[in-house]
């Protein structure tokens, strides 16, 4: 089985003093489907990966990628022939080029498993399984937490692992070839770990939790594993959060140390210095900062009322707005999961009301925006994808955004390559749509060599001019819909010749990356 809906009710009280609650029509759940994951990652083209996993004997991770408009292209796993041991996902990451990487844990018994080893994977966009790295040996009682991964490709695992001091919490980082880099093991007792991000910096933001009392940690690593900070012991009653901004400054969220209602927000200097701390009470622990270097945080209105409360504090550390009821009077979130901020600084809260998976946006002028729910359960995580939707993967896997957007994309390929001076090459055009929403008016240009000849076009629907530059008028493309073009063309000249197709709507298309695509054609003499 992979992920079972939550098995009990828990009484979720009204959220207090927030602004006024809206939800616009435009926004709304654009897709969901089976399965979930523990996370999910959006590549730069609007596909989704999420990892789950199966809680039997001999069970698998498995991994599933999914379309921009949702549909599952495929699942894969690495096949796990040990009845005494089963693999349990625990983070997913990707890069630009569409490289899906899974962290694990491979867990020994059935019944009170108990942590063997922890594993990392590197799948293709195919979903062909590149490496798989089982770290340290078969059954040192390391875990993971979760992966992240840099431009380069090189991967960054958190988790617990066998250091000098016992078994701390530990950063491992592997090159995009799967060797590794370097392991980096907690000395200053951050506690298990919790949380990993990126700081604005490009530094390594490790949160911890104390596995008896009630303590964060927190540490701060370069990408080339180098302790920049650690700042550990804050008695806090909930779990924190840190964040960094540009110039290295950062800032944690804690309860108050003295154990009344409340958070602390503390900021700190690019070597760990204290800077000053500031109180509020709700019950923060998440925390991220803005493009101006400014603290975002979020949590329960108070320490005893559930729902989606959020507050920003300036550099210096003044208040500027607080939000207690972002979620409105008919929702009470529990299980908060993770907290984004986007280009514009508008915040995202991934929460849960124990029946649905929800996720919460508060602008950022700390005015509320909207509160979507989707079938699920719980949420695990979020993600951002290039048309302004949000990911949100836990019970299920869902997209939610603006479903009156299209997503048009042409691909342009030719036949035969290389061609010779004079011979007839036929350009195959498709047109698609990923969207939501009809892409309605579709126009379709391709710009041809100068030496070229334009011999006929027909497109499966629509119509086309036979002049240069080739014009097509192609009509409307249905959600899920495909158009083609074929154009035969002959070149009078050698040499590397490129044509341009470009593709336009009427209807609203956030992701004009793949609206357009060039073919080099090879002309021998």
């Amino acid at each position: 089985m992979r992920f079972a809906p939550l098995p009990s009710r828990l009484l979720a009280l009204a959220a207090l003093c927030g602004s006024a609650f809206s939800t616009p029509a435009a926004v709304g759940v654009q897709w969901v489907s089976d399965p979930g994951g523990v996370g999910v990652a959006a590549t730069p083209q609007g596909e989704a990966y999420t990892a789950a996993w199966e809680y039997a004997p001999a069970g698998d991770i498995v991994v599933s990628k999914r379309s921009a408009s949702g549909q599952l292209l495929w699942e894969r796993r690495f096949d796990n022939t040990d009845n005494t041991r089963h693999e349990a996902a625990t983070s997913v990451a990707t890069d630009a080029l569409g490289h899906v990487w899974v962290s694990g844990t491979i867990r020994s018994g059935y019944s009170s498993p108990v942590n063997a080893a922890s594993v990392l994977m590197k799948f293709s966009p195919d979903g062909q399984l590149l490496w798989r790295q089982v770290f340290d040996n078969s059954f040192d009682g390391s875990s993971t937490r979760r992966v992240l991964v840099d431009a380069a490709g090189n991967s960054y695992v958190l988790g617990l692992g066998m250091g000098p001091l016992g078994l701390v919490s530990r950063v491992k980082s592997f090159d995009a070839n799967g060797l590794v880099r370097w392991d980096y093991f907690d000395t200053a007792g951050i506690g298990a770990p919790l949380h990993m991000k990126w700081g604005q910096d490009g530094s390594l933001l490790v949160s911890g939790r104390s596995v008896t009392g009630s303590r964060n940690g927190y540490l701060k690593l370069s990408s080339a594993g180098q302790l920049v900070w650690a700042s550990a012991g804050h008695v806090s009653l909930t779990a924190g959060d840190v964040a960094a901004t540009a110039n290295g400054e950062s800032y944690l969220i804690n309860g108050q140390p003295d154990g009344s209602a409340g958070s602390q927000l503390r900021k700190l200097d690019a070597t760990g210095a204290t800077l000053w701390t500031a109180s509020h009470p709700m019950a923060a622990f998440r925390v991220e900062a803005d493009r101006t270097g400014q603290a975002v945080f979020s949590g329960f209105p108070n320490s005893g009322t559930a729902g989606a409360a959020f507050a920003k504090f300036n550099a210096q550390g003044q208040m500027l707005w607080q939000n207690l009821d972002a979620d409105g009077p008919s929702n009470s979130l529990l299980l908060h999961a993770q907290m984004l901020l986007d280009a514009d600084d508008n915040a995202y809260l991934a929460a849960s009301t124990l029946f649905q998976m929800a996720l919460t946006q508060v602008r950022a002028d700390g005015s509320t925006g909207w509160t979507v729910t989707a079938p699920g359960s719980n949420s695990s995580g979020m993600a951002f994808t290039p048309d302004g939707g949000v990911l949100l993967a836990g019970g299920q896997t869902a997209k939610i955004g603006d479903p009156a957007t299209a997503n048009a994309s042409v691909a342009l390929s030719a036949t035969p390559e290389p061609v010779r001076v004079g011979q007839t090459l036929t350009y195959n055009i498709t047109v698609a749509n990923a969207g939501q929403a009809t892409a309605a008016k579709l126009k379709l240009k391709l710009a041809l060599p100068t030496k070229t000849n334009l011999l006929s076009a027909v497109p499966s629907q629509g119509q086309c001019t036979n002049t240069k530059p080739l014009s097509c008028t192609l009509g409307s493309l249905a959600a899920g819909g495909s158009a083609s073009v074929q154009v035969q063309v002959q070149h009078t000249v050698k040499g590397k010749l490129n044509s341009t197709a470009t593709l336009s709507s009427s209807t609203p298309d956030p992701i004009a990356a793949n609206n357009k695509a060039t073919h080099t054609a090879t002309v021998k003499p």
